[in-house]
């Protein structure tokens, strides 16, 4: 399985909006949610999808943040407002477990 990190900081309507493809998302890989202080509901509509951690404001100190979380060997980061199709989640991970690539 992968580990998806996505850093969010005040992305409550992207979460509204794409509350659907998160839920498709859970389920096929481990979210984990990362918050850089958000003053609108983000956190509470990203619960439901995965873990949700907090951090200092900044894309790198979440996404770090979030990789110490990762349970998985693969970790793939993704913004809130970008998709990714639920069939690379396996492509990625075929490529990586039964080809040796790294990335």
């Amino acid at each position: 399985m992968i580990s998806i990190v996505i850093p969010v900081y005040n992305e409550a309507t992207v979460l509204s909006e794409k509350a659907s493809f998160f839920q498709q998302l859970s389920q096929n890989a481990e979210l984990i949610f990362v918050d850089g202080g958000s003053n609108d509901n983000t956190c509470e509509l990203a619960k439901p999808f995965g873990k949700m951690v907090t951090s200092e404001k900044g894309r790198a100190v979440q996404m770090n943040t979030g990789a110490k979380m990762a349970c998985n060997d693969i970790i793939l980061f993704l913004h809130a407002d970008s998709h990714i199709a639920l069939d690379s989640l396996k492509l990625i991970e075929e490529k990586i477990h039964k080809h040796g690539y790294a990335g």
